[in-house]
């Protein structure tokens, strides 16, 4: 009986290690961009449902159960959009920015273009960018985005959305969650 007291309380009181699932749609864009995505566990996440909005079409979302921060993903494949996506990633991105931005007198936009070694060593990427701006309120009711948008000639754009009130360790531990795969 002892033992069976302490089997059920370690049951019990283990955390849950599980992973996210992700709608099927989803998941076959990861695989048509070859893009790797560690998320964070099951038990400090949940999904998030999508909702439809003028702005932006993302394709998955998560929020921290504990926490402000929610994360927002959208994939374009190489094939998709070849007019776009495959010879100006940079406007693409940027004019995405200029369109989830918010427009009020106080908003300020600031990017950051990844290095070519950050580029190599963390994301597997040929072009990236990071962009934080206040988000208009039909996309986020959150005051700040982070967005990394990563572009891999061949496999496509991924834009990640970082949407938070406070800055938080969090938003540093997802830093490197998401990359392109290796073969081309």
């Amino acid at each position: 009986m002892k033992y069976l007291s302490f089997f059920f309380i370690l049951f019990f009181t283990t955390p849950v290690i599980a992973q996210l699932e992700y709608t099927p749609q989803f998941a076959k864009l990861l695989e048509a961009t070859d893009v790797i995505l560690s998320q964070p566990l099951e038990n400090q996440y949940k999904k998030k449902m999508i909702k439809k909005n003028d702005l932006f079409e993302y394709h998955y979302a998560i929020k921290k159960k504990k926490g402000d921060l929610e994360i927002r993903y959208a994939i374009q494949p190489w094939k998709s959009k070849p007019e776009e996506v495959n010879k100006v990633p940079h406007i693409t991105t940027l004019n995405l920015v200029n369109t989830l931005a918010s427009n009020a007198e106080d908003s300020v936009i600031s990017y950051h273009i990844l290095s070519d070694k950050e580029l190599q060593e963390h994301y597997n990427a040929d072009w990236g960018l990071v962009a934080y701006f206040k988000p208009k309120e039909n996309f986020s009711e959150q005051r700040h985005c982070k967005m990394l948008s990563l572009f891999s000639e061949g496999k496509g754009i991924v834009n990640v959305f970082y949407l938070f009130d406070e800055v938080s360790e969090e938003l540093e531990n997802q830093k490197f969650s998401i990359m392109f795969g290796k073969s081309n």
